[in-house]
């Protein structure tokens, strides 16, 4: 042992090489820190644990008060931590880049900031990438990195050379590696392959010919070692391939040898090539310079797993046992769960892309296929359907086209957004609110009469969270008083009441296609009406009060001529949207089912606690569950609504409030003369009002999750 560099810290030392690297440096009588997460547990250690040379600081390398805790005190460093292998890298590629080279300028800067006289690197040979073109690789030759887990090895080497006159460095690129180690992995070529040879009777080949060079994990630990210990001048600023020449095989060659181990053993051929690494390396540099051979044959890495799966018969497809599988269920866990996202595909990728291929992006034949899909959809025939550009344009839309106007009033619901408002007011009319049923957050029915007055001339109820009012009762009550019915049916798409509909049964109806709805154009909205004179007029009035046809004046079958006849607007839906729109509503009543079903783990799970108070749900009702709302009790003067949402956000999980109520806003405050308190129940819903994420790309383990968030901050 060198007494100048005897104390080590090896960076990710419970790992599959780390274990045999901590061992021999033991052996060799050096004081080892070793700093790991320990995310594959600690079998790594196992046996080594309470040697009086060792410690083990549990840490993330990515932090730099732990990194700071383990480099402090120590001569040198082994840097192994790092999210191994191609697969594994893919999976976020943010959190990749933080740990495979941000963690490695960190660890590289702090050795230098502490004066270290050692730090010896581990890359990979994945670095040559593709070179089918050069038949054996040396340091020296051109790098291809094909994968992201390899040109994040490339970059840190760089930073690494880069500071090699403030650090004496060295760095290792591995060999595919293989062998028994304390923290097994069946992730890798040949060990997997010799597992499934036993325990499946077959291999199978995928490619075959490209070039692969394989070490054994034991002799990669000790060639760690020789580096570290090698003096200054042989290895300061200098990159070794760490393997052996023989030892360079194609992937078919290394089944072909298996099998000779493993007579029993079946291999599929399959021509697809999902690797495109493909290189054959030479090793003369490390065997020359540090005096440096391998020990171990591929034939013996077969034999010694051959031997261990025989005797123990592991569950491979274990996630301890693989690096893709532990950074997946990372993944799951660490990332954040917004509170709500579209559910795309390629079907509207495609789409998107042949419109623009089409050249017609504005309103044309796409716009007007969507359409008629929509007719399909709501089966009846005397509907009118219109697409517009925003839920906003169909609320506005449906207002004018009823001729509601200055000295008009229009009741309609506080607990809304603003756009709802901002319509009517957009028309010159007054907005009258009334206040919501305690458990729909709906518009309370038994309150409206009291707010009629000679000049309302509407109701625009507001399907809160995709729940339809009680039609009936509303309905009665605009029959009696002769007014019209406009619904805000936002989060309604392909909901019912009494078996029928939203956008059948009401005067109009506007809907939502907004990115975060049940079905998603971007932007976009939908009138749904039987009245056929509104319906023209609403045509015309979404197109700069232009004829209904005027978007063919661009076509073959168009004219250049067209008629202004009223004052309009610029509300028109888009063929870029109706490429979003006809995928998404043949999925919709897909999506709403999805939404019902976690909807229903959510009731389940919160329905025996009385910190909370649950969205009421009307039988006769077909609710889409566009939103999840719960109220969190006893809100109030402590803020604890705002608490709880941090709590959450603190725990990724993402929340909204729906909505602040209009009453709330400074404008409307303004405007119309209300204030808080105006709206008893809507204040004490708001108070401790929270949505929580329900979308349909949402996993069942993403629900599970947000409900143990909610439960532990409550």
């Amino acid at each position: 042992m060198s007494n100048v560099i005897g104390k080590v810290l090896v960076t990710g030392g419970a790992g599959y090489i780390g274990t045999f690297v901590v061992e021999q440096l033991l052996q060799k009588g050096y004081y080892v820190v070793v700093l790991d997460s320990l995310i594959y547990g600690g079998q790594g250690l196992d046996g080594l644990l309470g040697h009086k040379n060792l410690k083990l600081i549990k840490g993330d390398i990515t932090d730099p008060i732990k990194v700071e805790e383990a480099i402090n005190g120590v001569d040198g460093v082994i840097a192994l931590a790092a999210i191994v292998g191609d697969p594994a890298c893919q999976i976020n590629e943010a959190v990749t880049r933080k740990v495979n080279y941000e963690s490695v300028k960190l660890l590289v800067d702090l050795s230098i900031k502490n004066s270290l006289k050692r730090f010896v690197f581990a890359s990979s040979c994945s670095v040559y990438g593709s070179n089918e073109h050069v038949k054996f690789l040396t340091e020296d030759s051109e790098l291809n990195p094909v994968s992201l887990y390899a040109i994040t090895r490339v970059e840190s080497e760089n930073y690494i050379l880069s500071k090699n006159n403030l650090l004496t460095s060295v760095i290792l690129r591995l060999s595919t590696v293989y062998g028994l180690s304390r923290r097994m992995r069946f992730d890798l070529a040949v060990n997997v392959m010799t597992a499934k040879a036993i325990q499946e009777g077959g291999i199978e080949v995928y490619g075959g010919n490209q070039w692969r060079p394989f070490v054994h994990v034991q002799d990669v630990a000790r060639a760690f070692v020789v580096a570290y210990e090698a003096s200054a001048d042989k290895i300061s600023g200098e990159i070794f391939n760490v393997g052996d020449t023989d030892s360079n095989y194609q992937i078919d060659e290394v089944a072909r040898l298996i099998q000779e181990e493993l007579p029993q053993t079946r291999i599929k051929s399959n021509a697809t090539l999902t690797d495109l690494r493909n290189y054959n390396v030479i090793f003369d540099k490390l065997h020359k310079r540090l005096n440096y051979k391998t020990q171990f044959s591929l034939r013996d890495g077969v034999r010694e797993i051959s031997e261990f799966i025989l005797h123990f018969n592991p569950e491979i497809s274990d996630s301890k046992y693989s690096n893709l599988s532990t950074w997946k269920a990372i993944d799951q866990i660490e990332k954040f769960i917004p509170y709500a996202v579209p559910d795309l595909s390629d079907d509207e990728r495609k789409e998107v892309i042949d419109t623009i291929d089409s050249g017609w992006l504005s309103a044309g034949p796409k716009s007007q296929k969507f359409e008629f899909q929509l007719k399909d959809y709501f089966q009846e025939d005397d509907l009118e359907i219109i697409p517009v550009s925003s839920c906003t344009a169909a609320l506005h839309l449906q207002l004018l086209a009823a001729d509601i106007g200055p000295g008009d009033e229009v009741i309609t619901s506080p607990l809304t957004f603003c756009a709802t408002v901002n319509t009517i007011l957009y028309t010159g009319a007054t907005p009258v609110l009334v206040d919501v049923d305690p458990s729909t957050y709906n518009i309370d029915l038994g309150h409206i009469e009291k707010a009629i007055t000679p000049n309302t001339k509407a109701i625009v109820p507001v399907y809160y969270a995709g729940q339809a009012v009680d039609h009936t009762r509303l309905k009665a009550i605009a029959q009696k008083y002769n007014l019209l019915i406009l619904a805000d049916a936002a989060h309604a798409m392909g909901a019912k009441y009494d078996d029928r509909l939203c956008g059948t049964y009401e005067d109009s109806a506007a809907f939502s296609f907004y990115a975060t709805k049940n079905m998603a154009t971007g932007e976009g909205g939908l009138i749904c009406t039987r009245n056929k004179e509104k319906a023209e007029k609403i045509r015309r009035l979404l197109q700069h009060g232009m004829d209904k046809d005027a978007w063919k004046r661009y076509s073959e079958a168009g004219s250049w001529f067209y008629d202004v006849s009223d004052l309009g607007y610029k509300y028109n839906f888009t063929d870029v949207q109706a490429a979003f729109g006809l995928h998404q509503l043949r999925k919709l009543d897909q999506f709403n089912s999805i939404r019902r079903s976690f909807g229903e783990i959510y009731d389940e799970a919160f329905k025996g606690d009385q910190r909370v108070q649950l969205h009421g749900l009307d039988p006769r009702a077909y609710y889409t569950r566009h939103l999840y709302p719960i109220v969190i009790k006893n809100a109030g003067e402590n803020n604890s609504r705002n608490e709880f949402i941090d709590k959450l956000k603190n725990k990724k999980i993402g929340a909204s409030v729906h909505y602040v109520p209009i009453h709330h806003h400074s404008l409307y405050m303004k405007r119309l003369g209300y204030k808080p308190g105006d709206f008893p129940v809507t204040d004490a819903i708001y108070r401790g009002l929270v949505s929580l994420p329900l979308y349909t790309k949402m996993t069942h383990q993403d629900i599970l999750r947000t409900i143990d968030a909610v439960i532990t901050s409550l």
